[in-house]
């Protein structure tokens, strides 16, 4: 059987997960077996977009890449599920072929263009007339499609490639707005696009929200994405509360974390040099501003639990104690230093209770004076 007729009788049974493996980049098996493919004997639209994928392969580029997704996206109109693993190589190799800006910021067009044509769906209005501010539109009917999550996660990846949280936090404000429970997709899709969803509550400055997608997306997604994943888990968990277990930085790889490591579980103040080491990969994480903004005040919180244990008299501490630990952990503060970084854990709920300037004592809640970092937003 000639590979034409092959790939006809997978195309006539709808088998969408033999087809896409001749969509791959670098494979071997798919250029062994797209080089003695007569084109011409291959269902449409299959044929053109093969014979451009052999082409890619041959010399990669964006151009190329966004071509046969334009192809693609404009020429199937079948509704079903069986050509979602083809649309998946297809628009996985675009991301691939795109490093430069103005190609990160043309893909993310095109994929926007494609997730409003699966989700928006208004009586009387075209696609077209959809306007491309999300937070506009008003009575969306949602349409079940099973690419929603993997188009949005692409897209919030794009975004996040070029730092545009703004875009993406659009995006999201929409699905965040429309009922998604009932919408079939595969767990990994659902998965990448939690992680995004995390990441962009941190955006939005909300920690414990960003922690519980983040923590979600943890507890079921493979070793190998925990391991990309594991910086922002390490510092949206530390900063709600829970410090992971030294050795999970070998375990996910992330060695390069313990210096910092060391200086946080031991309250210490000192650990610009460890954080600025790590500026870099913070940066790519989008965790930087965060940590170095909110770190301190979760030392703080630490410290304070430590000597609130040691000193605190009727659930009053003098503010002496707190200078002196904070002393022998790394930074000097005076009273007005101290007192401006209470009065800030206290405002947002790290700390319950009050400051009294006058006898420069801090009077601690009698219910639940260091709570739980459940509802962390700063």
């Amino acid at each position: 059987m000639e590979i034409s007729e092959g790939i006809n009788e997978k195309i006539l049974q709808r088998d969408g997960k033999t087809i896409s493996k001749l969509f791959k980049l670098n494979c071997m098996i798919a250029t062994r077996n797209l080089s003695v493919t007569n084109f011409s004997k291959v269902h449409s639209p299959f044929s053109l977009l093969l014979f451009h994928q052999y082409d890619l392969i041959k010399s990669p580029s964006f151009e190329k890449s966004l071509n046969i997704f334009l192809q693609f996206t404009s020429s199937i109109k079948e509704e079903d599920d069986w050509i979602n693993p083809i649309f998946k190589k297809i628009a996985f190799n675009t991301l691939i072929c795109c490093n430069e800006t103005q190609n990160i910021e043309k893909y993310a067009v095109q994929l926007t263009n494609v997730f409003k044509q699966i989700y928006f769906k208004k009586e009387n209005i075209t696609t077209s007339e959809v306007n491309s501010n999300f937070s506009s539109q008003k009575n969306i009917i949602y349409e079940q499609k099973s690419l929603v999550f993997y188009i949005s996660a692409m897209i919030f990846n794009l975004y996040f490639k070029i730092n545009n949280y703004r875009l993406a936090d659009n995006l999201l404000l929409i699905l965040e707005n429309n009922n998604n429970k009932n919408m079939k997709s595969d767990l990994q899709d659902i998965l990448l696009f939690n992680y995004y969803k995390g990441m962009l509550k941190l955006y939005r400055n909300n920690i414990s929200q960003a922690r519980d997608y983040i923590n979600y997306v943890f507890k079921n997604c493979s070793k190998k994405m925990r391991n990309r994943i594991f910086v922002p888990f390490f510092i949206v968990n530390f900063m709600t509360g829970k410090i992971v277990k030294e050795k999970s930085l070998e375990i996910y790889k992330c060695e390069y974390l313990k210096p910092l490591y060391k200086k946080l579980v031991n309250c210490r103040f000192d650990f610009s040099d460890e954080l600025r080491n790590l500026e870099n990969i913070f940066l790519k994480y989008n965790v930087l501003k965060i940590s170095e903004y909110f770190l301190d005040y979760i030392i703080l919180r630490m410290n304070l639990i430590k000597v609130f244990k040691l000193f605190c008299v009727d659930n009053k501490l003098e503010i002496f104690y707190v200078i002196e630990i904070c002393k022998m952990n790394g930074i000097k503060l005076d009273g007005s230093d101290i007192t401006t970084w209470i009065l800030n854990i206290i405002d947002k709920e790290i700390v319950k209770g009050y400051l009294s300037i006058s006898k420069g004592v801090i009077v601690f809640s009698k219910v639940n004076p260091f709570p739980k970092l459940d509802n962390l937003v700063f």
